[in-house]
């Protein structure tokens, strides 16, 4: 039997901020929740990857960036960005368990206790059309009470991911 940890999964890496160098993942749920409770460690914040939970294709922004919303094939999850500073990621995911949204809560390089700020990934029951991203982000954005940064709805937008060593 399949369950949601053990289907199969498709990502977009990013290896810099301007989406010049991707990396298609494939893999399952679990693959990627294990990865983001181990996250490898960077120097900085800008040292770090970027994640995006769709498969893109390989043409080419003017500019050589592969992450442009007209290049997005599928989308195979959805992500939220909160940088609101009073919802700790706890809250999120007492949130999130209250209306069944399977998630992944991380918090960023600028998080504190005192100025909470993490990000959101959550699967999809299977690849969807980009065009269908905004209604999940919405209904994702209502389950944690419209607290989510207005970058999240942004269809192409990819968030950092990882460990900055301190």
């Amino acid at each position: 039997m399949t369950t949601l940890a053990t289907s199969p999964m498709a990502y977009t890496i990013f290896q810099n901020v301007q989406g010049t160098k991707k990396v298609q993942k494939n893999g399952t749920w679990g693959d990627l929740i294990r990865l983001m409770n181990h996250p490898p460690a960077y120097l900085s914040k800008q040292n770090c990857p970027l994640i995006k939970l769709a498969t893109f294709g390989d043409e080419r922004s003017p500019k050589g960036s592969f992450r442009t919303d007209k290049n997005m094939l599928t989308i195979t999850g959805i992500e939220g960005d909160y940088d609101g500073e009073k919802v700790p990621p706890e809250e999120a995911v007492t949130r999130l368990k209250a209306v069944n949204v399977e998630a992944i809560v991380y918090t960023t390089p600028s998080h504190t206790p005192g100025k909470p700020r993490w990000r959101v990934l959550v699967p999809l029951s299977k690849p969807f059309p980009p065009d269908e991203r905004e209604r999940f982000v919405a209904l994702l954005n209502g389950a944690l009470g419209g607290i989510l940064n207005v970058e999240s709805f942004t269809q192409s937008q990819s968030f950092y991911y990882g460990r900055v060593s301190r």
